[in-house]
């Protein structure tokens, strides 16, 4: 009996020394992968959102540019002297050639560059492929717009049809039409190639009180589509770009900005992220925008909350100013795990306001 007291003495204490060692390496193993894990995490997401925000603001750089090209910017001027301002071409043949110009800077297939008079006069240039063209003018008497074939700018043009279309009733003339500085239109669905666009505009003057008409630039959506739909992502994540409203603009998994209107045959209206079947989108902008109108006058600050709600509820979030706007990152729990996400801005002075988003589950990782 005492043989066996002393070797519990002895024995215990190993047993027990080596028990705990056990769980701390254990533990700090975890810990070790926990960490691991949010270090990749955080690398692809970042990864991910960055080469999404060069996809974006390729495209928008592109539409400004070839904005410029057909209406350019004043000239700055010397100290104390009055910026140089470049007239606008009020001949047809001058501004055809100004379009060409911003079409063969900026090949982007399916970009439309047009100017609408205010006494309804009409040019677009749209281009097709690499060397096909539509040309659409339209006269001052307000007859109906002719659609042309073309090669190039010193092919000839061969009529497709004559069509009825009114510049001035377009959103992006009527945005624009009533300031003096850019803007973007609303995002429509544009008839003649089938997809959702969105139109940089610009009003143009003769002088400082006689306005001529509204140069647009057209920006499809499809590019960043495709962008989105190429990320290296499994079935379970998404990426998705909204307006700050909700509207949702495009999406990886297919979703489309319009759907069916109730009880409306024919007509479409927009889709907003709240109303589409993924909860995954559904919790991951409810998580931004939480955030968004928690801290939208904050942007500089690093934030971190902790939240035992369910649905959309965010375990961390912090919020740092970048180039683009405000960059945003959290979790949330779901049925999938926790899910990682973040967020990035997209503003400018001509109205934009996009936000991008990806929500990726941890287990991925």
């Amino acid at each position: 009996m005492k043989r066996t007291s002393l070797q519990r003495l002895f024995i215990l204490p190993f047993v027990t020394l080596l028990l705990c060692l056990t769980v701390s390496v254990g533990w700090l193993l975890y810990q070790a992968g926990q960490d691991a894990t949010d270090a990749l995490s955080q690398k692809v997401l970042v990864d991910m959102m960055g080469g999404i925000n060069g996809a974006i603001n390729r495209q928008l750089l592109d539409a400004g540019a070839a904005l410029r090209v057909v209406a350019p910017d004043q000239l700055p001027g010397s100290a104390g002297k009055t910026p140089t301002h470049i007239p606008f071409p009020c001949n047809v043949g001058w501004l055809k050639e100004r379009m060409w110009i911003a079409t063969k800077l900026f090949p982007a297939v399916g970009g439309l560059v047009c100017f609408g008079g205010v006494d309804g006069k009409f040019v677009g240039i749209r281009r097709i492929g690499t060397s096909e063209f539509r040309i659409r003018l339209r006269g001052a008497d307000g007859g109906p717009a002719n659609l042309y074939r073309s090669r190039g700018p010193l092919t000839d043009m061969i009529l497709l049809e004559a069509e009825q279309y009114e510049p001035r009733e377009q959103n992006w003339y009527v945005s624009a039409s009533t300031g003096i500085r850019d803007v973007w239109s609303a995002l429509f669905i544009d008839e003649s190639i089938n997809e959702p666009v969105v139109m940089l505009a610009r009003p143009v003057y003769r002088d400082e009180h006689t306005m001529l008409g509204v140069v647009a630039r057209e920006l499809s959506l499809k590019p960043l589509r495709e962008y989105l739909q190429a990320l290296p992502m499994d079935q379970n994540g998404v990426a998705f770009v909204a307006e700050g409203n909700g509207n949702l603009v495009v999406a990886s998994n297919g979703d489309s900005a319009f759907g069916p209107a109730l009880g409306q045959s024919g007509k479409k209206v927009r889709v907003n992220v709240l109303d589409t079947g993924s909860p995954l989108m559904l919790h991951s902008w409810q998580l931004v925008q939480k955030y968004m109108q928690q801290h939208s006058k904050a942007a500089s600050l690093d934030i971190s909350a902790d939240s035992n709600s369910t649905g959309a509820a965010a375990d961390s979030l912090g919020v740092r100013p970048s180039q683009s706007g405000i960059r945003i990152s959290g979790t949330f729990p779901s049925e999938l795990g926790q899910i990682e996400v973040i967020a990035q801005t997209h503003r400018d002075a001509a109205g934009l306001d996009w936000v991008a988003v990806v929500a990726l589950p941890r287990s991925d990782f």
